[in-house]
């Protein structure tokens, strides 16, 4: 079954760096669909590589936006990511060790979890981020010199 995220305006978190990064990540997640209607073993492998490593990147780079921010669901949004993080790796490994994983299913686990998470968990940290990001400005802009 091949499971397409087709990005669209709804999935905006208003953050055009994390968009960026959002749209790159359905990218591969679109593309690793695709291998697997294609049956690709090798593809497949290398797909899911690159998913992981990706990830890593990009979550760390929304981590450093929330504890600079001060978001007070730091934890819970950090944990998300590192279930992610750690399914994924399983299935990365279970992948190289020739072990059969349900690869419709993981298709369809991807395109949930991915919308599900820009759509909820990114797009609320992301208004609290620009909110503290404007009171920062609007105090540097009151303070006497």
């Amino acid at each position: 079954m091949h499971q397409v995220i087709v990005w669209r305006n709804e999935l905006s978190v208003g953050r055009e760096d994390i968009d960026e990064q959002h749209k790159k990540l359905v990218s591969l997640i679109n593309w690793l669909s695709t291998e697997i209607t294609h049956d690709s073993h090798s593809a497949i492998g290398q797909l899911l590589g690159a998913l992981v490593q990706y990830t890593v990147y990009h979550f760390g780079y929304e981590e450093r936006l929330i504890e600079e921010g001060c978001y007070p669901q730091t934890d819970a949004h950090k944990k998300e990511h590192q279930d992610f993080i750690e399914f994924m790796v399983q299935k990365q490994q279970a992948w190289e060790a020739n072990e059969q994983i349900n690869l419709d299913e993981l298709g369809r686990f991807l395109r949930r979890w991915v919308i599900r998470h820009i759509c909820g968990t990114d797009k609320d940290t992301m208004k609290w981020i620009e909110v503290m990001e404007e009171k920062r400005a609007s105090k540097q802009q009151t303070s006497p010199p």
